[in-house]
Formats: structure tokens, sequence, C-alpha cells
């Protein structure tokens, strides 16, 4: 399987460089609003990895063909699926942080990655969201499954 994070992927805006952390960590942001959806591998439970320093990490990507180049090794039998926006944003985002587990965003077939708190995450699509919010608001109108961020609650 060709490696999707290798070379410039272009969009209609702007080319965007996968190789640079902070690149995907933006790339996720943007693409996840976009898309209403977050994708992670799955098999009687969200797949879990681990940091060099031994805590939990939740690995998540921006679209289903990231999540499948790391369908490898430990998570050979785990399969790409799809979580809404809404969910990553009330549920799972609050339960990784009620159980001190960080997010590995867009984590690369050779284990690079972004490990962040949820809570980081959360704060970082509210304010993305705010943007949006004050830029387009009809953005909201348009798609009412993207949460406003005045309903998003920062712990």
């Amino acid at each position: 399987m060709r490696n999707p994070y290798q070379g410039a992927r272009r969009s209609q805006k702007n080319s965007v460089n996968l190789e640079q952390p902070v690149d995907r960590y933006r790339f996720f942001i943007r693409q996840i609003i976009e898309q209403k959806q977050v994708w992670g591998l799955f098999k009687d439970g969200w797949a879990i990895g681990a940091t060099s320093q031994g805590g939990q990490v939740l690995p998540v990507w921006a679209a289903k063909h990231y999540a499948q180049a790391c369908q490898n090794q430990s998570w050979a039998g785990h399969q790409a699926m799809s979580l809404s926006l809404e969910k990553f944003i009330f549920e799972l985002l609050p339960y990784a942080e009620q159980e001190n587990v960080k997010l590995s965003i867009m984590m690369t077939p050779d284990g690079q990655s972004v490990f962040l708190d949820a809570q980081k995450v959360l704060l970082d699509l509210k304010n993305f969201l705010y943007e949006i919010y004050s830029q387009a608001p009809q953005f909201f109108q348009q798609n009412p499954d993207v949460p406003l961020p005045r309903k998003i609650r920062l712990n």
C-alpha cells in the first residue's frame, strides 16, 4: 500500500505537507470538521497504543485511508471505522480526558505521531469552530451536524 503521508497532498485551496507533525495536526482539525467524522481502528474496541513512557494513546485519523495505512503488526486484525464529529467531541474526547488517555493524531505507518491531551484537541476544535462561525455562520445552518462552538464545554 502506498504511504499516503509521503509528499504533498493537494487540496482545492492549497498544498498540505503531511510530513511535518504540526501540518498533520492542522490538516486533521480541518478535515474532521469538513468531513464531520474521525477515523480509528476497531476490533472489539478501539485500538489503543502506548507512548514510550508507558501511557495509553488512542490513535485517530482524518480519513479512512490514513487509518488503513496503519493496519499492520498488532493492529492487522482491526478495521478502519468512523466516528461522527459529534460523538468524538461530546463522548470520546471527554472519556479520553477522564481516563488520562492521550490522542495519537494522524499516526504514520512508521509510528510517527502527534500526541496530545484530549482537552487540547477539544480546545483547538472549539477555537477553529469559532473562527468558522465568525467568518461564515451560515456553515452551521448548512451543516447542522457540526456542533456550534458555544455548545462545546471545556473542563
